[in-house]
């Protein structure tokens, strides 16, 4: 016999995820990982970038999140958005705390945008004068390009390099249009480039920070535009958020 599982679909700046409030039985959260390649696909499934499964813990709400090919990811900024708004529609919370694989993440809706307070980056390190390597929540090189400039070269060389461990990182390319920065990511798990990544625009806004000391960085990622901002060491994803559609699933 076949489950049914509801869904709620979500796009943040591009980036489109499917929600589900926890699992109907334990035999389907023993194979979320498979549950996520087949919902994911875009000819088979619903389609989306990545499956978040919520669960209710007390007073904050808890996630796992798994990118379209099954892997595990810690953390994702675009989908944390994704849920801020989810919560908001269904538990009528302006704010909340998530527990993601990265720590605890703070979500706050702010007229019609959401704020995700990011984990606290870490191991900052300057790689090139173009490259820094950090971690946003899942490894990140950030790397400074020009306009049109071929970057084929670069993923070629850090989506695997050893700095960031087993799984690789994630390689975003940014560069500056008058007052914005244009940016661009190539995404672990997707092995591509997505229309936008939440942890990939904080990389970049850490970089520019290091850089230039700009505290609030305006990045536009072919999916939309997000605000980095760096306050007292702590890192904020600030864009929008929209409920696409609803529906069941059968597995």
């Amino acid at each position: 016999m076949m489950e049914k599982i509801n869904f709620f679909k979500y796009q943040g700046a591009g980036n489109d995820f499917i929600i589900i409030d926890d699992l109907p039985n334990d035999t389907l959260k023993t194979s979320a990982q498979e549950l996520s390649k087949k919902i994911c696909d875009r000819h088979y499934g619903v389609g989306a970038d990545g499956l978040v499964i919520i669960k209710k813990q007390d007073d904050m709400f808890a996630w796992d999140f798994f990118n379209s090919d099954g892997s595990f990811a810690a953390m994702c900024g675009n989908a944390a958005r994704c849920v801020a708004l989810h919560i908001y529609k269904e538990q009528h919370l302006a704010s909340a705390v998530l527990q993601t694989g990265a720590g605890l993440v703070g979500l706050k809706k702010i007229e019609d945008k959401f704020s995700v307070e990011m984990p606290p980056y870490k191991n900052f390190e300057q790689v090139e004068e173009n490259v820094v390597y950090v971690d946003t929540g899942v490894p990140h090189f950030a790397v400074e390009v020009h306009k049109d400039e071929d970057v084929f070269s670069y993923i070629k060389e850090y989506r695997w390099h050893k700095m960031a461990g087993e799984y690789g990182a994630n390689v975003s390319f940014y560069y500056k249009e008058n007052d914005t920065y244009i940016a661009k990511t190539f995404e672990r798990g997707v092995e591509g480039f997505t229309l936008a990544c939440g942890t990939g625009a904080a990389a970049c806004g850490v970089a520019i920070f290091k850089k230039s000391k700009q505290s609030q960085v305006p990045i536009s990622m072919p999916g939309g535009n997000l605000t980095v901002q760096i306050v007292d060491e702590k890192l904020f994803l600030i864009g929008s958020a929209e409920r696409i559609c609803q529906g069941e699933f059968y597995v």
